[in-house]
């Protein structure tokens, strides 16, 4: 398992002789956009994909098919629910900026976690169509940062520090702290205003060792068998016939109201730039 900013950096050192044939998720459609307009992905449409384009505000695939969503995510908090109560919880990033959250937050690093590259992004995308303007969201993001105990290298982390007690919220995908209440953590997730919900997609990657195994196995994940494999561990799926997790207490129905617009062109256009900038903000 790789963060979705590492692989990129991976397909992008190994293009001229490709070792993978298959990239799968974590961390959203910013890092597929920009593998794609670096020509790192190889487009195919498989017959188990049965969607249009969005499903409300949330992309379900790229135009020209160089990826597809194999699951659904929600990007927002991860929180210990033996410290604090669900009405507890803020509700956006702002009122995580307030001196009572000092040292009690966490988030990934961005270089190395597509999770947290997706968090910045989205809230400088928020604030620049909002018509404050991208510099007020990067004051926004000086705050929110000096409140932050630690930035880890895995996406994944921040919940499982909130389930620990190490921290009080963690900035998390859905299934990073929803597989954790499968193992009977005290950990829940909770939706944000204008909450960013997402697929994780899967590629075929250009130049792949052994392309017709690597469409096989997308089939196979887009399948209803492939979606129910997912779905145990705490994946949301699109499809009608695979129910979401057990462990949930959302469904696809609540993602697709919860959603909110994304500028994912822009996102991508400016994901190196963004991710280097918040890197020196932090250091």
């Amino acid at each position: 398992y790789m963060g979705s900013t590492q692989v990129l950096a991976k397909l992008r050192a190994e293009r001229a002789q490709p070792r993978t044939d298959v990239w799968i998720g974590a961390g959203g459609v910013i890092p597929f956009m920009v593998a794609k307009k670096e020509g790192l992905l190889e487009p195919y449409q498989s017959p188990e994909f049965r969607f249009g384009e969005t499903l409300g505000n949330i992309q379900t695939r790229d135009r020209e098919w160089y990826w597809v969503g194999a699951y659904v995510l929600a990007l927002g908090w991860a929180y210990n629910t033996k410290k604090l109560k669900d009405e507890e919880v803020p509700t956006d990033v702002e009122a995580l900026t307030t001196s009572q959250w000092k040292g009690q937050v966490e988030m990934a690093n961005p270089e190395a976690s597509g999770t947290a590259a997706l968090f910045i992004l989205s809230t400088l995308d928020r604030y620049r169509r909002s018509g404050q303007g991208e510099d007020a969201g990067w004051k926004l993001l000086e705050k929110f940062a000096a409140n932050v105990k630690r930035f880890p290298e895995s996406g994944g982390a921040p919940a499982q520090d909130a389930a620990k007690g190490d921290i009080l919220v963690g900035v998390s995908f859905d299934q990073q702290a929803n597989l954790l209440k499968v193992k009977g953590e005290p950990v829940e997730f909770k939706l944000p205003k204008q909450a960013v919900v997402l697929v994780d997609p899967v590629a075929l990657v250009k130049g792949a060792p052994n392309p017709e195994g690597a469409r096989k196995f997308i089939d196979f994940l887009l399948s209803q068998k492939g979606q129910s494999l997912l779905q145990l561990d705490a994946y949301m799926s699109m499809r009608s016939d695979v129910p979401p997790p057990k462990v949930s207490r959302y469904t696809i129905d609540d993602y697709i109201k919860a959603s909110t617009t994304v500028d994912f062109e822009w996102a991508a256009e400016n994901f190196d730039r963004v991710v280097r900038r918040f890197r020196d903000l932090t250091r």
